[in-house]
C-alpha cells in the first residue's frame, strides 16, 4: 500500500500589466513530519526527474525552438527553479529514505515534440493578415480555421502533458515498491477518485490520500508556506478537468463531445469552435404563462450543465449554469438570446461580465468549422435583415 501525498510544488502569479514572478512553496511542518516517521530506507518516489535528466529535457527544447525558428518559449515547468523537488529531495535523503523519481525523460522529449507543434500553429495565426481582395467573412473564417488548428495542437500537447505523463507516473509507481509518493494535487486528486480503478488496472493501492495546499494568495508573494490537510477531499474542478480533456479528444477523433444524440449542437466560440462545442439534451417540455418551455442540460468539454429557456416568436432565450465543470468554466450564470434562421440559432450569450457570440443548429452532430462558417453568413442575413 502507498501512502498518496499531494501537494502544490510551486507557480507563478501575475500582474495586471502581465509581468510575473515565481512564487516558492515550502512544505508544511506537518508534512515533514509524516514523512520522517517513515522507516528507515523507505522508497518514496517524487514527481520530478534526475537533474541529468532534466538538463537532458531543457537542452532537447532549446534545440527544437532554434530548429523551428521560434523565438517564444512555453511554460511547461521550464522557466521555473527546481527548488521545491530539490529542497525534497535533500529532506528525504537526510532522514535516510530512499527517493525514485516517478517522471520518465521520454515523456518529457514527446511533449517536447507536440508542445513546438503548437507554438508553430500559435506563430502561423499572429503573423495571419487579410490577402489583397479577400472579403471579411473570408478572412474571419480563415483566422478561425488557424485558430482551431492551434486549439486542437494544444489538446494533443495536453494528451501528452495529463494523459502519457500520469500513465508513465503510475508505471513506476507500480513498479517500485514504494511506501509514499508525492504529487501534484491535480495528479493526486484525480487518482484518488478514481481510486478503485487503479488498483483494478495498476494494481496500486493507495491507503491514505493527504495533502499541502497552498492558501488563496491576495498581494504579491515569494515564498508562501503550504497548509496540511491530513484527510483531503479531491477537488471536484481538479478532477472534472482530466474528463474535460476526455471530451475534447473524443471531439478531435470522433466528432463529438458524449458519443450520445443531443437535440441541438453549437459552439459557443464561433472564431474557435472546437474549443466552444457543445451538445444540448432536451430533458423536459411546459408550458409556462401561455409559453412553451425547454429544460435540460448542455455537455462541453468544460464541464456539464443544466439549462432552461423558452421560444420566442423569432428566436430563443435560455439560461445555463454549470454543475461540475472545470476551472475554465463561467462560475456565474450566462443568459442566451438567439435570432432564428430556420432551424439555426445566431446570437450572444452574456455573464461574468462577457458578452460573447453563439451558433446552434438543430442537428445531432456538425463539423465545428462548418459552424464556423454558417455563423458568418447567419450573422450577415440577420444584419442585412435588420437594417
Amino acid at each position: 500500500m502507498v501512502k498518496l501525498f499531494g501537494v502544490n510544488h510551486g507557480g507563478r502569479q501575475q500582474e495586471v500589466d502581465g509581468s510575473t514572478w515565481e512564487v516558492y512553496v515550502r512544505p508544511s511542518s506537518e508534512l515533514l513530519s509524516e514523512l520522517s516517521q517513515l522507516p528507515k530506507g523507505a522508497r518514496v518516489g517524487i514527481e520530478w526527474l534526475s537533474r541529468q535528466d532534466w538538463d537532458r529535457v531543457h537542452e532537447h527544447v532549446e534545440t527544437l525552438i532554434v530548429e523551428r525558428g521560434l523565438i517564444e518559449k512555453f511554460r511547461a515547468g521550464y522557466d521555473s527553479s527546481l527548488d521545491y523537488w530539490d529542497w525534497m529531495e535533500r529532506f528525504c535523503l537526510d532522514q535516510g529514505l530512499s527517493v525514485v523519481y516517478l517522471e520518465e525523460v521520454e515523456c518529457y522529449l514527446n511533449y517536447n515534440r507536440v508542445k513546438i507543434i503548437e507554438l508553430q500553429h500559435t506563430a502561423r495565426l499572429q503573423e495571419m493578415c487579410p490577402k489583397r481582395g479577400e472579403r471579411d467573412l473570408d478572412f474571419m473564417v480563415r483566422v478561425s480555421a488557424a485558430r482551431d488548428a492551434e486549439y486542437r495542437a494544444k489538446i494533443r500537447a495536453r494528451k501528452v502533458h495529463e494523459i502519457e505523463r500520469e500513465n508513465a507516473l503510475l508505471r513506476v509507481i507500480e513498479e517500485s515498491d514504494l511506501t509514499a509518493a508525492l504529487v501534484g494535487l491535480v495528479h493526486s486528486d484525480y487518482w484518488w477518485t478514481n481510486a478503485q480503478k487503479l488498483q483494478a488496472e495498476n494494481g496500486i493501492l493507495f491507503d491514505r490520500y493527504s495533502a499541502d495546499e497552498v492558501p488563496m494568495l491576495t498581494g504579491k508573494h515569494r515564498r508562501v508556506q503550504s497548509l496540511f490537510q491530513p484527510n483531503r477531499t479531491p477537488d471536484r474542478i481538479n478532477v472534472f478537468g482530466r474528463e474535460g480533456l476526455r471530451r475534447a479528444l473524443r471531439l478531435l477523433s470522433e466528432g463529438d463531445v458524449t458519443g450520445q444524440k443531443p437535440n441541438f449542437v453549437g459552439t459557443w466560440d464561433p472564431t474557435n469552435p472546437s474549443r466552444g462545442y457543445f451538445e444540448v439534451f432536451v430533458e423536459n417540455e411546459i408550458e409556462l404563462e401561455g409559453r412553451p418551455h425547454i429544460l435540460g442540460r448542455i455537455e462541453d468539454c468544460l464541464g456539464s450543465a443544466s439549462f432552461a429557456g423558452h421560444w420566442l416568436s423569432n428566436g430563443i432565450q435560455f439560461t445555463k449554469e454549470y454543475r461540475d465543470c472545470s476551472e475554465e468554466a463561467a462560475s456565474s450564470q450566462l443568459v442566451y438570446r438567439g435570432t432564428a434562421c430556420g432551424d439555426e440559432w445566431v446570437g450572444f450569450f452574456e455573464g461574468s461580465g462577457t458578452r460573447r457570440p453563439f451558433y446552434m443548429v438543430k442537428a445531432d452532430r456538425m463539423k465545428p468549422l462548418r459552424m464556423t462558417q454558417r455563423w458568418c453568413t447567419l450573422q450577415q442575413e440577420v444584419k442585412n435583415g435588420l437594417s
